[in-house]
C-alpha cells in the first residue's frame, strides 16, 4: 500500500529529474506530439489522452491514427472508454472502464507505419473490426517500453461515426509528461494530469509538442488516399 501511495504521489508532483530517453529533438510546435519512453523511478510511465467524442446520437465505428515514425520496433497504445475514480484518495478523470478497442493492447510497428507513409499519407486504422462504441468519452494509452528506446511521432488522430462521417472531438484531460524550454539553458520536465487549457500553455514551449495538436488538421483524413 506505501508503495503505491508512493509512486501516486511521484506522478502527480512537477518532476524536474524524469529518466528519458534520447532528448535530442526539435520542435513540434503545431505540427505533431512525439511520445518517448520515461521513467519515474522504476517505473514506466504510462502517457494517456482523453477525448471528448460528438457522436451525434450514433456510435463511434474506427479510430485511425496519423503516425510519421517510430523509433523502436514498435509501440503499444491501449483505445478504451474511460470514466472517473479514486485510487487510495487520489482522484483520476482517466481510468478504463472496459469497451477496449480490439479487445486489449493495439502494437503498432515500425514497419507498418513506413508502409502507411509510402500508401495512405501516415494513416492507420487501428480497429480490426467496427467498434460500435456509444460512449463520448475515448482514452488513448501509451504503453511505453521501458528495455527500449521508444518513440512515437504522431500527427493527427480521427473519430469515425457509423455513417462514415469524421466527428467532431476535444480533449478532456491528459496526463502526460510535457517536456518545455524554461529558458535558453534550462528544459523541464512535467508529468501529472492536465486540462485542454493548461496543455496550451506550454504550446509554444513544448520541446516534443502536446496532445492537442492531434485535432488540428482533422481535414487531412478526407485526402488519406489521394496521390
Amino acid at each position: 500500500m506505501r508503495k503505491i501511495l508512493s509512486f501516486i504521489l511521484c506522478m502527480v508532483m512537477v518532476v524536474s529529474a524524469l529518466t528519458l530517453t534520447g532528448c535530442k529533438d526539435k520542435k513540434a510546435v503545431g505540427e505533431e506530439w512525439q511520445v518517448k519512453t520515461y521513467m519515474a523511478g522504476e517505473n514506466v510511465v504510462e502517457q494517456k489522452v482523453g477525448f471528448k467524442v460528438n457522436r451525434n446520437s450514433g456510435k463511434i465505428k474506427e479510430v485511425w491514427l496519423n503516425v510519421k515514425e517510430i523509433k523502436g520496433e514498435n509501440v503499444k497504445i491501449a483505445v478504451s472508454k474511460y470514466k472517473t475514480a479514486e485510487l487510495n484518495g487520489v482522484s483520476s478523470d482517466l481510468v478504463v472502464d472496459g469497451n477496449l478497442l480490439n479487445g486489449g493492447a493495439i502494437v503498432i510497428t515500425a514497419s507498418q507505419v513506413k508502409e502507411a507513409n509510402k500508401t495512405s499519407k501516415g494513416w492507420i486504422k487501428l480497429n480490426s473490426a467496427d467498434w460500435n462504441l456509444s460512449s463520448d468519452t475515448v482514452l488513448v494509452t501509451f504503453q511505453m517500453d521501458k528495455e527500449k528506446e521508444n518513440k512515437i511521432t504522431l500527427r493527427e488522430i480521427v473519430f469515425v461515426g457509423s455513417k462514415g462521417e469524421v466527428l467532431t472531438a476535444e480533449i478532456s484531460k491528459a496526463n502526460v509528461v510535457v517536456e518545455y524550454t524554461a529558458s535558453k539553458k534550462e528544459t523541464l520536465t512535467l508529468l501529472r494530469e492536465f486540462t485542454k487549457a493548461e496543455l496550451l500553455n506550454y504550446a509554444e514551449t513544448a520541446v516534443c509538442g502536446i496532445p492537442n495538436f492531434l485535432l488540428d488538421n482533422q481535414e487531412a483524413f478526407a485526402t488519406r488516399n489521394d496521390k
